[in-house]
């Protein structure tokens, strides 16, 4: 049996062996009885997949104040936040530079339902989601691209490669 999936990856950091490149990756991956092959392409465009959207919460140095947002641009928005961009806003008044939360979603109109749930919850409530994620509150995404969390990208994939041997596994079987 052989097997294809195609995975959506988040534009390449700087701390990965494809950087400097710009972005949305395509991950093929092929699995047939023997080792798996991966192959990896940089998609060309201005960063995103089309119609893609983003939630992101942001806060300041303190991290006293939480601003939850939505965009099809995650790093160029943090750039707008951390150059203030937009004077007079909510994130230039309290100066929210640092993204430590995110959510991806394929389309837009998705993301914007789960900004509007998210902005109705308390502060504790967000606290916690925050802290399910990232409990240290590190910088996840910035203007330049995505931080991965000191798990190398070959390790990420072959922590992904577990899940999918796990799931075909499990396939093969319920059809015995």
């Amino acid at each position: 049996m052989t097997v294809a999936i195609n995975y959506k990856v988040p534009p390449f950091g700087r701390n990965d062996t494809l950087s400097g490149r710009e972005g949305m990756g395509e991950m093929t991956e092929v699995i047939n009885n023997e080792e798996p092959v991966i192959f990896i392409k940089i998609l060309k465009g201005k960063g995103n997949m089309i119609n893609a959207g983003y939630v992101y919460i942001m806060t300041n140095k303190n991290k006293t104040t939480l601003y939850i947002g939505v965009t099809n641009n995650l790093c160029r928005r943090i750039y707008e936040h951390k150059n203030h961009i937009i004077k007079d806003s909510f994130t230039d008044r309290y100066n929210l530079e640092y993204c430590i939360y995110y959510e991806e979603f394929p389309y837009f109109d998705l993301a914007i339902r789960r900004e509007k749930e998210l902005k109705k919850w308390n502060r504790q409530k967000k606290v916690d989601l925050i802290n399910k994620k990232n409990p240290e509150w590190k910088v996840c995404v910035t203007e330049y691209g995505f931080i991965r969390n000191e798990i190398p990208f070959s390790e990420q994939v072959s922590i992904l490669l577990k899940e999918v041997r796990q799931i075909v596994d499990s396939k093969n079987e319920s059809d015995l």
